[in-house]
């Protein structure tokens, strides 16, 4: 995994954060809040 500087420290376990990223609709919720594009995020995957 890439940890890049506007990845977040996310204090669950990690099954739940590769089930949160694995719903897209997901995905474009955290992009939008954090303000990057859905594709960097998808790279966190």
């Amino acid at each position: 995994m890439i940890i890049t500087e506007e990845s977040v420290v996310i204090e669950r376990p990690i099954e739940e954060v590769f089930a949160f990223f694995h719903d897209p609709a997901n995905v474009t919720r955290y992009a939008k809040k954090r303000g990057v594009l859905p594709a960097r995020v998808g790279r966190l995957r």
